[in-house]
């Protein structure tokens, strides 16, 4: 302990400075204590008290923090945290405790099953401490689970740089892209077989390939554009109603591809010539995507025809509804 007796009379300032000091250690060392023993109601005090009297020092922000987070005031925890970062960028003491805030948050939505809360939090995670395994791997299981396949193969790759054991997910990256490459044999087949105009089959290859890559988008396009197609082709009212259904679940797939909404407009002139709201809108889509040449020129042409006649129909009905 030091004692004040000894200091210069002639340096009060110091004596001040030195108390001042004194009292501030020992309010983190208490605020440690207290947190170590479980009263984090008192870390939490004494730690902001430390903060308040020195906002330089991280082990004080970074045990208010923790105090916070053990109260159950995570949000209130990172905005500390997060706050003691811009004052101190690039501590890693800061960083690697906004990763462990994070993963509570992760381990929370997982127990409540909020896919979408665990992905957020994981990666925030991840963000703060890009070497935690934890979050990796619930980030790779998340994205298998959802057939994001070559996502979830990524994050194995990190793994295999981070994990103790990286000769489990060797094998773990090993199997995924053996998968992968299944899906794509299946996927190319199936692309042959559309050319040759073998549609049926051409379906059970796309089929196939989502199930092992279920968030392929280019797979599902396939899927569906080749089972409208073939539904369109086939004529029957019961048919076409399924291909329009098949071509609108095309466009979600690939929202910015034109051709499923062409098609879907054709499906719905053929189902109800006089059904001008649902036509109209699949055509004024299709033009509003594709940028030029002879289809557009003829559903341009065919927008204005099928308006004219519209109108006259609204005028004619009075309503605007068909009878």
């Amino acid at each position: 302990m030091i004692d004040f007796r000894i200091l210069p009379r002639h340096r009060p300032f110091l004596a001040a400075f030195l108390s001042a000091l004194f009292c501030f250690c020992s309010a983190t060392k208490e605020a440690g204590d207290c947190f170590r023993t479980g009263d984090y109601q008192k870390a939490r005090k004494l730690s902001l008290e430390a903060v308040q009297a020195d906002s330089t020092d991280v082990y004080s922000w970074v045990l208010l923090g923790q105090a916070l987070a053990a109260m159950d005031s995570v949000d209130q925890s990172i905005a500390v945290l997060q706050s003691a970062w811009k004052r101190n960028p690039g501590n890693k003491r800061i960083s690697t405790e906004l990763g462990s805030v994070f993963m509570l948050l992760a381990m929370r939505a997982e127990s409540r099953k909020d896919t979408a809360a665990l992905r957020t939090s994981c990666m925030e995670t991840i963000r703060w401490r890009p070497d935690h395994t934890p979050a990796l791997e619930k980030l790779a299981a998340l994205d298998e689970e959802q057939g994001k396949l070559k996502a979830a193969a990524q994050w194995i790759e990190q793994l295999i740089r981070h994990a103790p054991d990286s000769d489990h997910w060797i094998t773990r990256q090993n199997h995924l892209e053996s998968r992968i490459r299944l899906a794509q044999d299946e996927y190319e087949t199936g692309m042959k077989l559309k050319e040759k105009q073998d549609l049926l089959n051409a379906e059970t290859r796309f089929e196939a390939a989502l199930q092992i890559f279920k968030s392929w988008s280019e797979c599902a396009y396939a899927l569906h554009w080749t089972r409208g197609t073939r539904l369109y082709r086939d004529g029957k009212i019961k048919s076409l109603k399924a291909s329009v259904e098949s071509f609108r679940k095309a466009s979600i797939a690939k929202p910015g591809e034109s051709d499923a909404y062409y098609w879907m407009g054709k499906a719905y002139e053929r189902l109800d010539p006089n059904g001008f709201d649902s036509i109209l809108e699949a055509y004024r889509t299709f033009v509003s995507l594709e940028s030029g040449g002879p289809r557009f020129i003829e559903i341009s042409g065919r927008i204005r025809e099928l308006s004219e006649k519209k109108k006259k129909w609204d005028a004619f009905w009075g309503s605007g509804r068909q009878p």
